[in-house]
C-alpha cells in the first residue's frame, strides 16, 4: 500500500542583487525561478511548483517524494488532488502503463486524461478511484 507523502515540498531563497530573490526546490535545486521581492516569491511558489511538475510529467520522470525541510525553508503545501496525481503518475511510470493505456481502459478520449493529469487543473476523486482500479489498484482514506 503507498501512501500520500507529497504533501509539502521545500524551498528555498537567495537574495540576489541583480533579480531580487532566486527559489530553489529542495527536490530541484538547478531549477531555479525569479522574484521582485520575497513576498512575491512566496505568493508565486505553488505556480512555480506546478511548473515543474508538469515538466517532468511531460519528461515521464518519476516525482520524487519531498527532500527533509531545512531551518528557515519555505514550505509549499500539495493540494489532496495534486498528490494523487503524483501517485498515479508514479504508478504508471513503474508500470510502464501509457496514458493511451488509461484511456482506453476508461472508455474516455486520450485528450480528456491529458486534461485530468494536468497539474494546472483540479481533477475529481471519481477519476483517481476509477484510474487506480483499472490499473488494479484501490484508492482508500483514513484519518
Amino acid at each position: 500500500m503507498n501512501t500520500l507523502v507529497f504533501s509539502e515540498y521545500p524551498a528555498f531563497c537567495q537574495l540576489n542583487s541583480e533579480h531580487g530573490v532566486t527559489i530553489h526546490f529542495r527536490n530541484w535545486e538547478e531549477k531555479t525561478f525569479t522574484a521582485d521581492n520575497l513576498e512575491q516569491a512566496k505568493s508565486k511558489l505553488y505556480s512555480f511548483l506546478v511548473e515543474v511538475l508538469n515538466q517532468l510529467s511531460a519528461e515521464c520522470c518519476l516525482i520524487p517524494k519531498p527532500e527533509k525541510a531545512l531551518t528557515g525553508d519555505l514550505i509549499v503545501e500539495v493540494p489532496l488532488d495534486v498528490q494523487l496525481k503524483i501517485l498515479l503518475l508514479n504508478s504508471m511510470q513503474k508500470n510502464r502503463y501509457r496514458k493511451s493505456d488509461l484511456a482506453k481502459d476508461l472508455n474516455i478520449p486520450p485528450q480528456r486524461i491529458s486534461s485530468f493529469l494536468s497539474f494546472k487543473k483540479t481533477t475529481n476523486l471519481d477519476f483517481f478511484d476509477r484510474a487506480f482500479r483499472v490499473m488494479g489498484r484501490r484508492l482508500t482514506f483514513s484519518i
